[in-house]
């Protein structure tokens, strides 16, 4: 239902000036007045209470996004470092050797190396933890 709410307003503002008082038809009238207004009020509490509760959720939601954006932010720099050290091991001179074989090559690492591969593969471990590990 909507109503005229100036036009209610101005109706409320006249009552001040009634000398005569306030006949049975006037009150029904308030009343309704009363009460619409009330409705009104009770059904815009409601939305708003409503948008506080969506907006508690979305604050969490965003915080918990937010979280794990940082932690894989981590994760992918600590990637990027294994990968910057598996290149300096591929790219330094003289970091391999090779071995012939019958039918080709296979390459080994020196042993000065080993230890850089195995700080590799603890960091990648740390980062992507086997099932059964984390």
């Amino acid at each position: 239902m909507s109503r005229d709410w100036q036009k209610d307003r101005q109706y409320l503002e006249t009552v001040n000036e009634w000398e005569s008082g306030i006949g049975e038809e006037d009150i029904d009238y308030l009343c309704e007045i009363a009460t619409h207004y009330h409705q009104q009020y009770a059904a815009e509490k409601e939305r708003g209470d409503r948008a506080i509760q969506e907006r508690k959720q979305f604050n969490q939601v965003y915080e918990m996004l937010l979280k794990k954006f940082k932690e894989s932010e981590s994760r992918e720099k600590k990637l990027r470092e294994a990968v910057d050290d598996l290149l300096s091991i591929f790219n330094h001179e003289g970091s391999w050797r090779s071995v012939e074989v019958s039918d080709g090559f296979v390459y080994a690492l020196w042993e000065s190396d080993s230890e850089k591969i195995k700080s590799v593969e603890n960091m990648l471990d740390s980062l992507y933890p086997k099932e059964g590990e984390a």
